[in-house]
């Protein structure tokens, strides 16, 4: 009896021995709080004291800052431009810069941002595909929660991908299915909840399609995640241009936020729940020459399906422009060029104030132009009149 006992224990002590050699510790990355307040655009060169997988492969860095003081790192590839780096970081901080009160969960913006922060999130952008796949398992040791992305998953305003609709930016859904993995699945873990719920329902209605699932494994979590990032792609119109009404290469039903509203009811409540309806980071635009840039969708104009949320632009270069404003409280920064504003109702029932060369034009009619900011536009149009301002 004894010896069996003995068996028992030695036998219990090298499977605890053997849990503790499988245990691999990760590796500092040693980003500490970087300053960035000296670089261009704050972005800086990441420092040689920072872990060797991270100098060997990043050239420079920038962060974004939580309440905690905590930084949420970006490390960013030789090859990849600044705007690409700023563009990240708009998008990432647009999620939180809006309205708390006007959101299910919106209260917790804070807590989620500073969650992120606490579990060392970080965004690596590459120069490529083929490098993010080479360099990524380099990064699995270290103590960081890694979104990696690379210049190709934006597409910028003035190119004609977007204006054509040839590709889709796809950098919108994976920051916003970042925070849901990092920051809102550990503070609000409800909301998480309702998500794989709304996923299951979206699965059983054949509201997508399991081929998609197929592909890339269905997990709870992930098809939590990859759920998200469908109808945050669908809540943006990025997909409304496709004439099946399909999304994501086909495997999910609807393509546009009102498909979706009325379609998936319950995915449409998950991103209204958190996620903004309007993207309110400053948009830069370098227009053709007597062109119209409309805030407002226009099936002629293909673009406005995706600018219809824009709610702030600054068009660049020295072209004649006109450009059409939307419901938003609009911020609207002209060129060098001749600006022309479009007002959607008469002269008489909006009010016009000049606050040290800035123009504030509110409409009296709720809902329908909101309260406009321009900054060097030379003409406004209403329906009834053009004012030269």
């Amino acid at each position: 009896m004894l010896n069996i006992i003995k068996i028992i224990v030695f036998s219990s002590f090298l499977i605890a021995c053997n849990k503790i050699e499988t245990f691999i510790p990760k590796e500092d990355a040693n980003l500490g709080d970087i300053n960035i307040s000296s670089g261009i655009n704050q972005i800086v060169t990441i420092p040689e004291s920072a872990n060797k997988s991270i100098v060997d492969n990043f050239t420079r860095y920038t962060k974004m800052s939580s309440s905690s003081d905590l930084p949420i790192h970006i490390i960013a590839q030789n090859e990849v431009k600044d705007e690409v780096i700023l563009r990240i970081k708009d998008i990432f901080n647009h999620y939180f810069n809006n309205d708390s009160t006007l959101s299910k969960f919106g209260e917790y913006k804070l807590l989620v941002n500073d969650k992120i922060a606490e579990n060392k999130g970080t965004i690596a952008i590459y120069n490529s595909q083929l490098e993010k796949e080479e360099i990524s398992n380099k990064l699995v040791d270290l103590d960081l929660n890694i979104l990696a992305l690379t210049s190709a998953d934006i597409v910028f305003e003035s190119s004609e991908d977007f204006k054509e609709n040839n590709a889709i930016d796809h950098s919108y859904s994976k920051i916003a299915a970042f925070i849901m993995e990092f920051g809102i699945k550990d503070v609000v873990p409800s909301f998480f909840d309702e998500l794989i719920q709304a996923a299951d329902n979206a699965i059983s209605n054949n509201y997508w399609f399991s081929v998609d699932l197929a592909m890339v494994g269905a997990d709870e979590e992930t098809r939590g995640l990859l759920y998200l990032e469908n109808i945050i792609e669908v809540y943006y119109d990025l997909w409304a241009h496709n004439e099946t009404g399909l999304s994501n290469n086909e495997t999910y039903r609807f393509n546009s936020r009102d498909a979706l509203m009325w379609g998936d009811f319950k995915g449409y409540e998950i991103v209204s729940s958190f996620f903004p309806p309007y993207i309110d980071f400053n948009i830069k635009l370098n227009i053709p020459n007597d062109t119209i840039f409309s805030l407002v969708y226009d099936k002629s104009l293909p673009y406005t399906l995706k600018s219809q949320h824009f709610s702030a632009i600054t068009i660049e270069g020295n072209n004649n422009i006109k450009i059409i404003g939307n419901s938003y409280n609009n911020f609207i920064q002209g060129n060098n060029g001749t600006n022309i504003y479009c007002m959607n109702g008469m002269f008489e029932e909006f009010n016009i104030t000049n606050s040290n060369g800035i123009i504030f034009i509110e409409d009296s009619v709720p809902l329908r132009n909101g309260l406009d900011k321009l900054v060097n536009i030379d003409f406004v149009q209403f329906q009834d009149t053009i004012i030269e301002l």
